[in-house]
């Protein structure tokens, strides 16, 4: 296997594991929200239909989770950058 097939064969891998985090992180907690729940909430924002789920879930994703989960991912990059 040569090196730039190797280094994509793990960026895949990594963007996978990156995938599984962030939707076990928006779908476990003291209100557990499913996945299906979870992609038709950011599809309907997304697209700026309305959705068919309760507005608490839609709270909880959009105003609680989501913005707690994208500052760790975006805390996360800046530390693989700096080095640590």
């Amino acid at each position: 296997m040569s090196q730039a097939r190797s280094a994509a064969f793990g960026f895949a891998i990594a963007i996978v594991v990156l995938i599984a985090g962030l939707l076990l992180a928006m779908t476990v907690g003291r209100f557990p929200i499913g996945v299906d729940d979870l992609v038709s909430v950011l599809v309907a924002k997304a697209g700026g239909h309305r959705t068919d789920v309760s507005p608490a879930v839609e709270t909880v994703i959009l105003q609680v989770r989501g913005p707690r989960v994208m500052a760790a991912m975006l805390v996360g990059a800046a530390l693989a950058v700096a080095g640590y």
